[in-house]
């Protein structure tokens, strides 16, 4: 039996009885994008949990300091829609300043 069609019998194995067919289109999906993922990560590399924290620490405290300061402005808009996005944003600005 080939790869993919046993993999397809064990996914089938693993899920519920009442899974839907979506449901089984979903874990397919998934099984196939994880699968690529390791095989590009084997060829590629891959990051470290240090390195990726790292990033993503920069690009939420630079993209919060922009929504912040475009925000800030429509804060006194009265009901702009930009509001409480600008507030949960600087709520991460906030937590990445304390830790």
């Amino acid at each position: 039996m080939n790869a993919a069609k046993q993999n397809v019998r064990e996914l089938l194995e693993k899920l519920p009885d009442d899974c839907t067919l979506e449901d089984v289109q979903y874990h397919l999906y998934v099984l196939e994008k994880v699968k690529r993922g390791i095989s590009r990560a084997e060829v590629e590399g891959s990051l470290s949990q240090e390195e990726v924290e790292r990033r993503l620490r920069k690009w939420i405290t630079e993209l919060s300091s922009d929504l912040s300061h475009r925000a800030s402005a429509d804060i006194d808009c009265g009901g702009c829609p930009w509001k409480p996005i600008g507030i949960y944003f600087r709520s991460i600005h906030e937590y990445n300043m304390t830790t």
